[in-house]
């Protein structure tokens, strides 16, 4: 209920732009997966070579950051430490993240893990692109429902081929 009530306060324009136009993008990920971190860095990498300024949202769930992880400007994360009671990150966390207004928010994570919705749900970005679930709709501008899509490395795939194809006349 909490969580519905941060999207449906959320009172940002939303918009949507060409790929070619796209200046910014923020990634909202779920970080625990090694494989999924490094495909993020990969399409991120491919991304700022065509011009598009991206920054990065990991969220790890455990308690607190593994080793060697060190938060930098646009490549971010927080832990299950940063954590209210009602499993929503503490604004202060990641208010820096969810003020930005994006081109485009992808949320590439289970639509179920409620520390990432509650960051997307508080976003300011433009348009805000993530997994199809009807309890979660007020989160989101765009959803997408893929069958064939079953981990986060073919959901940010997806999402940039999404991206790709819209267009702005």
């Amino acid at each position: 209920m909490y969580l519905y009530s941060m999207a449906r306060n959320n009172k940002q324009i939303r918009s949507t732009t060409s790929f070619h136009d796209i200046r910014t993008i923020g990634i909202l990920y779920a970080a625990d997966s090694v494989e999924d971190i490094k495909h993020v860095k990969n399409t991120t990498t491919k991304l700022t070579a065509l011009g598009k300024d991206i920054y990065l949202l990991g969220y790890y769930n455990k308690k607190t950051l593994p080793n060697g992880v060190l938060p930098h400007t646009k490549d971010d994360f927080f832990c299950r430490k940063d954590l209210k009671w009602h499993n929503l990150p503490k604004e202060e966390r990641i208010n820096r993240f969810a003020n930005e207004e994006f081109d485009y928010l992808l949320n590439v994570y289970n639509p179920e893990l409620h520390p990432l919705l509650g960051v997307a749900a508080l976003s300011k970005a433009k348009c805000r692109i993530g997994t199809f679930n009807k309890k979660y709709i007020n989160c989101f501008d765009f959803m997408i429902k893929e069958k064939n899509i079953n981990n986060n490395s073919a959901l940010l795939d997806t999402l940039i081929l999404y991206l790709y194809k819209l267009k702005n006349d």
